[in-house]
């Protein structure tokens, strides 16, 4: 195992113990995420995630046809339901 998979899985055996709030307020850097992005910080399925979009309980912009973003306080606004 190389040294950046090492790094790579330590990382993410940290993130798995935090909580999703803190995941999301961690990476507030961040100010929009993916679909798959946003599915990895919930603990959900990406299908899960666009789901939730068409159901109108998580807010997303859509650019264009193929991308859909999401921003990191509609996240944290699901996560707070």
């Amino acid at each position: 195992m190389s040294a950046y998979d090492e790094i790579a899985r330590l990382e993410r055996a940290r993130r798995r113990v935090m909580s999703r709030r803190e995941r999301i307020e961690e990476d507030l850097e961040q100010e929009w995420y993916t679909v798959d992005e946003a599915a990895e910080e919930l603990d959900l399925h990406p299908k899960t995630v666009r789901k939730r979009i068409r159901e109108g309980k998580l807010k997303a912009s859509q650019p264009s046809p193929r991308k859909t973003r999401i921003h990191y306080t509609d996240l944290a606004r699901y996560l707070s339901k």
